[in-house]
């Protein structure tokens, strides 16, 4: 589905496509705290986590979300963040497939 620049997907659809998505592929999310820029969702899958930040098409991570993001691939974690029902496909393929 295209996305139109004018009015981009709301980050609450894409939240509830990647939860969809997810748990048709036999894992689950956890919707985290959004205390001190901690991402969106913990992503649970067959023995794996990863973190997701949503926003809306064309938006990035905030100061304090930085900081998080870094500390948590620090920690060996995978941090992304998805802004499109298109990113949310992809991310399913790499968990699928390459974690």
């Amino acid at each position: 589905m295209a996305t139109n620049k004018l009015f981009p997907i709301r980050e609450s659809k894409i939240e509830k496509y990647l939860v969809d998505r997810v748990k048709l592929a036999g894992g689950d999310t956890i919707k985290m705290n959004q205390g001190e820029g901690m991402p969106d969702r913990l992503v649970l899958y067959k023995g794996w986590a990863g973190f997701v930040e949503l926003k809306r098409e064309g938006l990035t991570f905030e100061k304090k979300q930085i900081y998080q993001r870094e500390r948590l691939k620090r920690l060996g974690f995978d941090v992304r963040l998805l802004d499109s029902k298109a990113s949310v496909d992809g991310y399913i393929w790499l968990m699928k497939n390459e974690r």
